[in-house]
C-alpha cells in the first residue's frame, strides 16, 4: 500500500478570486493579492512588477488564481504584456 499523502488544501480551497479595479496603482493591486494570500508582501510583488516594468499594465478585472503561484506567474495573470 502507499503512504497516505497530505494535501495542501481541500479542493475548493486552493484557488482564490479577486477583483482589479480599473484606475488602481500597482501597489492597490498587489494590497489586493497579499489580502488574498496569494503574495507574501505586497511591497515586494509591486517592487517586483516595477522591475519587471510592469507597474504601468495592470489590468482591471476579476481573476481566479490557484494558490502558490510564482510572482512571475501572477505577474502574467494581472499585467496586460
Amino acid at each position: 500500500t502507499k503512504p497516505a499523502q497530505a494535501t495542501k488544501s481541500p479542493a475548493m480551497g486552493n484557488k482564490v478570486t479577486f477583483t482589479i479595479k480599473g484606475g488602481m496603482s500597482s501597489y492597490s493591486a498587489a494590497k489586493v493579492l497579499e489580502q488574498c494570500g496569494l503574495v507574501d508582501s505586497a511591497k515586494k510583488f509591486d517592487s517586483y512588477l516595477c522591475k519587471h516594468r510592469l507597474d504601468g499594465y495592470v489590468k482591471a478585472g476579476t481573476f481566479t488564481v490557484k494558490k502558490g503561484v510564482s510572482y512571475s506567474e501572477l505577474a502574467k495573470i494581472i499585467t496586460r504584456k
